[in-house]
């Protein structure tokens, strides 16, 4: 599964009124068990063969100094960070983090130590103004997979929000889904 998330974008004062950062672990706890629960076995099940890991893709233009220094937000990252390297570090893939903005180094000293060196070798950081992620991206992404913004070709055209809001994948797939329920697992 492809996961790409436009960090730099998220509005962290705005999120934080609306969701307490226990709601917001219990969300990506969610997410990461549905993860391993439903759409690695979906994938799997496409492929005929086993899928056990994600790729995902940050975006993080636009993260500023003032997201970078608010407590509450680096102790949620901290906290998923981690939760992420105690119970799912085997699901973690590529993860590619692309313009990243100078704030974003504090950021990655906090968390990095959090990371297990398994984890850390599959991260690979693109500073803002290096367009080689783009390239990287497509050695790892077919171009049809990975949205235009990030220089591929795909733009999930009939979906309100575009690719950002899609959800597509075979764990959609109504054949797959009815074979993993009936699964003797």
């Amino acid at each position: 599964p492809l996961y790409i998330e436009r960090l730099g974008r998220l509005d962290v004062p705005g999120l934080l009124a609306e969701a307490s950062p226990e709601r917001i672990l219990e969300y990506f706890a969610y997410e990461s068990e549905r993860q391993t629960t439903h759409r690695l076995p979906a994938c799997s099940l496409a492929r005929q063969r086993l899928v056990q890991s994600t790729m995902s893709v940050l975006d993080v233009e636009g993260l500023g100094f003032r997201t970078v220094t608010n407590g509450q937000a680096l102790r949620i990252i901290r906290s998923i960070m981690q939760e992420q390297g105690e119970n799912f570090p085997e699901v973690t893939g590529n993860l590619v983090i692309v313009n990243a903005p100078s704030a974003f180094s504090m950021v990655w000293s906090v968390i990095r130590p959090l990371l297990s060196a398994s984890v850390t070798e599959k991260i690979e950081v693109f500073r803002a103004g290096n367009l080689g992620y783009q390239a990287r991206l497509l050695e790892l992404i077919p171009p049809e997979n990975l949205p235009d913004f990030l220089g591929g070709t795909c733009t999930c055209a009939g979906v309100e929000g575009g690719c950002m809001c899609s959800d597509a994948g075979p764990w959609r797939d109504p054949d797959i889904v009815r074979a993993l329920e009936e699964a003797p697992f």
